[in-house]
């Protein structure tokens, strides 16, 4: 039996270069069956007039404080994405030197915005 089954969406075929109907059944987190058939479930889910997909990967964000702020997450959720990147155009909220954290906090501040004192940045 799957844990899940998403019924009557729209799935991007990457191979056919179309979209297709199909049910797309989950098992222990990955996908276990796309087709026609509705196999037992657990779990129910209809996507009627909406597209599944995997979620979006966002390789360069800097959402370095996001995390400690009400609400991180949600909106990156909303728009699909389940990984985000952080650091790697060359410097990050972590790790860093406490002797430079005040500097290092100046420079980030326009893209990353305040970083609260709550924050730890001796390690990721």
């Amino acid at each position: 039996m799957l844990d899940k089954i998403i019924v009557n969406g729209l799935y991007p075929d990457f191979n056919e270069k179309k979209m297709k109907n199909a049910n797309i059944g989950i098992k222990d987190g990955k996908i276990a069956f796309i087709g026609s058939e509705q196999p037992e479930a657990a779990e129910i889910i209809d996507a009627e007039g909406k597209v599944v997909s995997p979620g979006f990967i966002d390789i360069h964000r800097h959402a370095d404080l996001a995390a400690w702020r009400p609400g991180f997450g949600q909106p990156e959720l909303r728009q699909g994405l389940t990984t985000i990147v952080n650091g790697n155009c060359g410097l990050s909220a972590a790790p860093m030197r406490r002797a430079k954290r005040a500097e290092i906090a100046a420079y980030l501040q326009p893209i990353c915005g305040e970083m609260p004192k709550q924050v730890p940045t001796d390690s990721l």
